[in-house]
């Protein structure tokens, strides 16, 4: 195995009870003249090893949490939900590291604390009454100082390491980047490190001018906070905390959801494989909130691309609906999906008998900074994209491609994802119909619904009846040279492929070309090109979205699928057969 080390393991002694930032001292540089995936791997090793011997930091931590006991004035505990990152702070090659202290053990920051609490309170009361409680140099001489200490915030010992929690090893991984006016798709996997179901203890103490009611006050501002989330990526199911005897608000829409397939993963676990000298790869599964999140945007972007320009779908209405990063920006909606089952081990593999599945329970809310006028807009539109998501594709890995089986590693691919009880506020989730008539009717209506709920965020009308032609390389939005089709074969077809859905093994037939390869106008390839064919399997039929359906390949795959079918229906657009 290549040394991951600067120096030869043997003289890397470092104490059981060492922090995860000494490991990260030892760290290799990256060499220019290594492949991307070594390099990775490299890195990938060196995390797995900090996140082993944090199970040793309890010591440490019971010193901080008595610390606490001892100096506040009144402690509570929080559990994140999933997971945290507070303080985004880089380390070698630009890895993001939670916060740690000058020991190198990862906390929440004192001043973190306060900001939460500062940012409720400015929703709730004066600038004046919030500078007055919490102190501010620009404020009169008599408030300049707080009236409530903040503690640091550290993981409670007892619970440290307990039901996977703790230091995680996390990924990012942007697939789609605008570029000016373009969309380019190159998945770019980013490991780092955040905090995974860690519960806190939380410390506040009083000063000698703060009376009860400030103090009450200032901690109902931090309890209210840390319930909406702290940290970074709050909109994408991080940094949420429980409090105990607080209830959070519910959300505008709750679907259930499980899945079968190829599955939603975090990230490869390595082990060294000395016999073949190369790192043998187990994939774990996560039910992940930002793959839902991603799920939506893709759609919301497709969908909107249609009828707007790009111009106001990148600058306007992605900022404000998800949120951005330059410039910062919350967004109108809260992703949390919780994770109700997964496989156990999480890195158990596919064999031909079984097929893994994963269940979770997507939750969107509204998030604190949106105006109450756009709040009805803002819930059709997003109850109508989550069920358009849910019957366009699916999600995770293999997410262009319904479930099916095949005769080598991994035995299942592609992706089946159903909707298995839905909860909404003043808002109906259909059960699927049998015939196609009546499905190319529900779908149509929440196609429509979710436009007119885009027409009344932006303040103006729309018209998908005559969607716009595509600008450009970019072409994965449902406009005029995209079609969508729902069907249905009452009989066999090519039962030697028995285990694909009927479209999926009409383009595998039309496109294979042998030696394990495919046409890459109807399949895509390797070279940041996905496929340009989408099919979602509903059971009773398929539904399929073709971008560019006036390819010659692809409108053959569309002829071939019209001819091999009994019932063939064309959902978009509308003014389709």
């Amino acid at each position: 195995m290549n040394n991951v080390f600067l120096r030869e393991k043997k003289s890397l002694e470092l104490d059981n009870h060492a922090s995860f930032v000494e490991y990260l001292r030892w760290m290799r540089s990256p060499s220019p003249t290594l492949e991307d995936n070594h390099d990775n791997d490299t890195k990938a090793i060196l995390l797995q090893e900090a996140v082993g011997k944090s199970r040793n930091y309890q010591q440490y931590f019971q010193a901080r949490n008595d610390a606490t006991e001892l100096i506040a004035d009144n402690t509570f505990d929080v559990k994140c939900t999933w997971r945290v990152r507070v303080g985004g702070m880089r380390g070698p090659e630009d890895m993001l590291l939670p916060a740690f202290d000058a020991a190198g053990m990862p906390y929440i920051p004192a001043s973190s604390l306060r900001g939460v609490a500062r940012a409720w309170g400015l929703r709730e009361t004066s600038e004046a009454e919030v500078e007055s409680c919490l102190g501010s140099l620009e404020a009169p001489k008599k408030d300049r100082a707080g009236k409530v200490i903040f503690l640091d915030a550290y993981p409670l010992a007892k619970t440290w390491g307990q039901q996977e929690g703790g230091l995680a090893i996390d990924i990012a991984n942007s697939i789609w980047k605008w570029e000016q006016s373009e969309l380019t798709y190159k998945p770019n996997p980013n490991l780092f490190l955040s905090l995974k179901k860690t519960t806190f203890l939380v410390g506040l103490r009083r000063t000698r001018r703060c009376d009860d009611r400030t103090f009450d006050l200032v901690k109902s501002w931090l309890i209210q906070g840390l319930q909406v989330g702290i940290g970074a990526q709050v909109n994408s199911g991080y940094g949420e905390m429980q409090i105990k005897g607080y209830t959070p608000p519910k959300p505008f829409l709750q679907v259930s959801f499980t899945l079968t397939g190829q599955l939603i993963h975090s990230y490869q676990h390595l082990t060294w494989d000395r016999q073949r000298q190369r790192y043998n790869r187990e994939t774990e599964a996560e039910v992940r909130s930002p793959a839902l999140k991603s799920m939506l945007h893709y759609w919301f972007r497709a969908l909107a691309l249609g009828v707007l320009d790009c111009e106001e779908v990148r600058v306007r209405l992605e900022p404000e609906l998800f949120g951005a990063i330059e410039p910062q920006t919350r967004g109108a909606i809260k992703c949390r999906v919780e994770e109700v089952k997964s496989p156990k081990p999480r890195r158990q593999e596919q064999n031909d008998r079984q097929c893994l599945s994963q269940q979770g329970r997507l939750q969107l809310s509204f998030s604190e900074g949106i105006a109450t006028e756009k709040e009805d807009a803002v819930r059709e539109l997003f109850c109508n994209l989550t069920w358009l998501a849910f019957h366009l594709g699916g999600v995770g890995q293999g997410a262009r491609r319904p479930k099916h089986k095949r005769n080598s590693k991994p035995y299942y691919r592609g992706c089946q994802l159903r909707a298995t009880l839905v909860r909404s506020q003043e808002w109906d989730w259909p059960d699927l119909p049998d015939e196609l008539p009546q499905f190319k009717v529900l779908f149509q209506e929440k196609l429509q619904n979710f436009y007119d709920a885009l027409a009344r965020f932006l303040g103006r009308s729309l018209s998908p009846h005559n969607p716009r032609s595509p600008a450009g390389k970019f072409r994965e939005f449902v406009g005029n040279d995209c079609k969508i089709v729902v069907c249905r074969d009452d009989g066999d077809f090519d039962t030697s492929d028995e285990n694909k859905p009927l479209a999926l093994r009409i383009l595998h037939r039309l496109a294979h070309r042998g030696n394990h390869k495919y046409d890459r106008e109807l399949c895509g390839d390797a070279k940041s090109n996905p496929s340009p064919v989408l099919i979602a399997d509903l059971g009773l039929y398929q539904v399929v979205t073709v971008f560019g359906a006036g390819a010659n390949r692809r409108r053959e795959y569309l002829r071939e699928l019209k001819d091999n079918v009994d019932h063939y229906l064309q959902l978009w657009p509308f003014n389709g057969p």
